[in-house]
């Protein structure tokens, strides 16, 4: 199961510093403007230590913050920024603080029934025109929107609802992207029982690799180590990297990698964690018109020639090298030609 943790800073903002103390409990924080953070600590098996840490590290560095724990972002968000508590919300959620810090958990496995109790105005995937026209249609809960069905909800809204509608059920499976420290880059996944499937793992292992190539193609960056942790069921960790060359950075290729990475597995998967590491800034250069037809087809043939090599080194993993760099070659020759590196010559 997810354990999402959704920090607010009712005072201050983030810093180097908090962001730093923060990053020891967690390999995946995703920073949200100057106020908000989200942790995935789906890994631990027991959080109340680290939970009591972080509280202690907020209260030190920052101040009043309010901090919410769910089994997924969009419910640790709502449960931080909650105003009311009708009676029957105080069933599906418990709130303690420890010192400034105000702290809401929503109890596994009453994810619905606590997104139910929500006024719609406080629901964040609604806007606030959706939220007047659902109001003077008669709806004032979240709960309400539960027995429309999602056909109906779509005739309402006039948009499409699939998301919407996991969200109106306590469902949310955004991932939690490591976007500190800005060295590395991070995508996090864990999933339940009924999606345990090969073919779904390999969805999620694309879905990861569009993610994190956008982000590179943003940063204009590219990687040259590709780690990637599964989370096998009974709390046994595996761990496969591999160092690449050329930097990686487009969608395509981080695919062709991460598939070569997994292993046979006799275990089911519970979770998936990606990172990418030793980024690089990319060369660019401007596109010479008068030889397009030359530079299409040089490319061409080095996209080729990198998808050829990525299946020789997942055929043949640890057997194949990448020979010998250019200047270590020079190097080797001058002891048979001297005068090799003449400037006469």
């Amino acid at each position: 199961m997810r354990k999402i943790v959704y920090i607010f800073l009712n005072d201050g903002s983030f810093d180097d510093e908090l962001l730093q103390a923060c990053s020891q409990h967690s390999s995946l924080l995703e920073p949200v403007g100057s106020q908000e953070l989200f942790l995935d600590l789906s890994s631990f098996q027991r959080i109340g230590d680290i939970l009591e840490a972080l509280a202690a590290t907020l209260a030190d560095l920052a101040g009043r913050a309010s901090m919410g724990l769910a089994s997924s972002p969009l419910l640790a968000r709502l449960a931080a920024h909650r105003c009311t508590y009708p009676g029957t919300a105080h069933s599906t959620c418990r709130s303690f603080a420890r010192g400034t810090v105000n702290i809401v958990q929503v109890i596994p496995g009453q994810e619905a029934l606590f997104v139910g109790t929500f006024p719609l105005p406080e629901f964040a995937p609604l806007s606030a025109r959706e939220c007047r026209l659902l109001n003077r249609l008669g709806y004032v809960q979240v709960g309400d929107l539960a027995g429309l069905g999602p056909y109906r909800l779509k005739q309402i809204l006039k948009r499409d609802v699939s998301s919407l509608w996991q969200n109106i059920q306590g469902r949310d499976y955004t991932p939690v992207r490591g976007l500190y420290p800005p060295e590395r880059l991070g995508y996090g996944l864990s999933w339940e029982e009924d999606s345990r499937g090969p073919g779904q793992l390999l969805e999620f292992i694309r879905a990861g690799a569009g993610e994190l190539s956008s982000r590179l193609e943003r940063r204009q960056v590219g990687c040259h180590l590709v780690e990637m942790q599964l989370d096998l069921s009974g709390g046994t960790n595996l761990i496969q990297q591999r160092r690449v060359s050329p930097a990686c950075h487009s969608r395509e290729r981080l695919t062709m990698i991460l598939e070569g990475l997994l292993p046979d597995l006799d275990k089911p998967v519970d979770g998936l964690r990606i990172f990418l590491s030793d980024l690089k800034p990319l060369e660019m250069r401007s596109q010479d018109l008068f030889t397009l037809r030359y530079t299409y087809q040089q490319e061409a043939r080095e996209r080729k020639r990198s998808a050829t090599l990525e299946q020789l080194l997942q055929r043949f993993p640890g057997r194949l090298g990448m020979g010998m760099e250019a200047d270590r070659r020079e190097q080797v020759l001058l002891f048979w030609d001297p005068w090799r590196f003449s400037p006469g010559r």
